[in-house]
């Protein structure tokens, strides 16, 4: 079993995202535990920089990385996955019981300091996508993986 960990941010998400997240949270093996934490975004005003937003956001995203978990930022100028990938990516972590953390920032992305944290940048799109979506995205993503290494009908090439 590996714990894998997604840190968030972002809390007032659409209920269409929740049910998303849920329908496949559910289909999950128990070998696959997944966790969700949801980070508030920072407090945005007149007089507050998008600088100093991303680093109040970056000291809570820090702060919940669990010690000795492998930490993928999710971030447009990543490197980009094939789904076939990322199930080995899966595999490899299965097999060598890597917990691991996948990071997706907030509006204003993600400071520097959490992204120098990581262990890789991934992007799953040339396209900006909506940060609740992502969430959703991924943990579908996982499903997918985890049904390729056990040869189940869900993906199909």
């Amino acid at each position: 079993m590996i714990n894998i960990k997604i840190i968030s941010v972002g809390k007032k998400v659409p209920s269409w995202v929740q049910s998303g997240y849920q329908e496949y949270l559910k289909r999950l093996p128990h070998e696959l535990n997944l966790k969700l934490k949801e980070i508030p975004p920072a407090r945005r005003g007149k007089n507050i920089s998008i600088d100093k937003i991303v680093k109040q956001e970056a000291l809570a995203i820090l702060k919940d990385i669990p010690e000795n978990y492998h930490i993928v930022v999710l971030d447009e100028r990543g490197k980009k996955q094939t789904t076939v990938n990322f199930s080995k990516k899966i595999n490899l972590w299965m097999n060598t019981g890597q917990d691991t953390c996948f990071i997706i920032g907030g509006p204003d992305g993600l400071d520097c300091s959490v992204i120098e944290a990581a262990n890789e940048k991934w992007s799953f799109s040339d396209y900006t996508l909506p940060h609740a979506l992502v969430r959703v995205f991924l943990v579908e993503q996982i499903y997918r993986a985890w049904c390729i290494l056990k040869n189940h009908p869900y993906h199909r090439e």
